[in-house]
């Protein structure tokens, strides 16, 4: 390769990564994106066995599952409490404060 075909070459190169940076830059999830993410999922409550619409759980098995619908609601107040005390600027805070 010439002299004046490398200095193409490394134009183009420079091109490009100027160019393609920052795409895949905005490609990545910002860190108030991801931590919203996790806050929806965490809000999200488990849905209750299929088996319950065909045969009427016990007590003992209806307790162990408020008791797991109760963990995941704390794990998501801790997640909501982090969002907007991390990103308290984001158009997302007030309405994680009702999650």
């Amino acid at each position: 390769m010439n002299q004046p075909q490398a200095r193409l070459v490394a134009f183009l190169t420079l091109l490009l990564l100027a160019v393609a940076g920052p795409v895949c830059a905005a490609d990545a999830p910002s860190p108030a994106d991801t931590a919203w993410k996790e806050l929806r999922k965490a809000a999200t409550p488990h849905s209750p066995p299929r088996e319950w619409s065909d045969q009427r759980p016990g007590d003992e098995e209806i307790r162990a599952f408020q008791k797991k619908q109760g963990a995941k609601a704390l794990t998501a107040a801790d997640k909501a409490k982090d969002f907007y005390t991390q990103f308290p600027e984001d158009n997302r805070a007030g309405e994680s404060l009702s999650l």
